[in-house]
């Protein structure tokens, strides 16, 4: 953390701060890092005398999470188009039923369960089954990522908001 910013804040008995900082390396890249700064005093209690920080790079991570963030966006905006009976058959798809399968269950026609197979594969930009498949299993995927709480402790940074935006590489 910056000086000033140790001497403004209480980080007495322990307290921290934790904050990203974006640097350049020496190749002139930008790199992100989460530091956490710890206050130092001579004895219990006593009044802090100097600050000690630890970096860790976290560029990958947060270039990681930007474009697993992105991808599961495109991925619901494609979803959002879906209809309730898409959003049926595409769960059943994504369990790996087929359409004479998936007909009789929701009591529609094969038809029906082509022409909307049809719709999703448009939403979702694919041609194949396959390719349907794989990207209804990527957005499940992705989604339990974002629930799990993404695994990543630079999140917990007094700014890590700004990773987001203004640290960008």
């Amino acid at each position: 953390a910056d000086l000033a910013e140790c001497q403004q804040m209480d980080l007495s008995d322990g307290r921290t701060i934790h904050a990203l900082r974006s640097v350049r390396d020496s190749a002139g890249r930008r790199r992100i890092l989460s530091v956490r700064t710890v206050g130092v005093s001579e004895f219990p209690g006593g009044p802090v005398m100097r600050c000690h920080s630890v970096a860790h790079d976290v560029t990958a991570s947060v270039e990681t999470h930007l474009d697993f963030a992105g991808r599961l966006r495109n991925l619901d905006d494609a979803a959002r188009r879906m209809n309730d009976q898409e959003r049926r058959i595409a769960d059943r798809i994504l369990s790996g039923k087929l359409n004479r399968d998936i007909a009789l269950e929701l009591g529609i026609s094969d038809r029906t369960v082509e022409r909307r197979r049809a719709t999703i594969m448009k939403s979702f930009g694919v041609v194949t089954s396959s390719e349907l498949a794989a990207k209804l299993t990527e957005r499940s995927m992705l989604r339990s990522w974002q629930a799990s709480g993404c695994n990543s402790h630079w999140q917990t940074a007094r700014n890590s908001h700004m990773a987001l935006t203004d640290l960008v590489v």
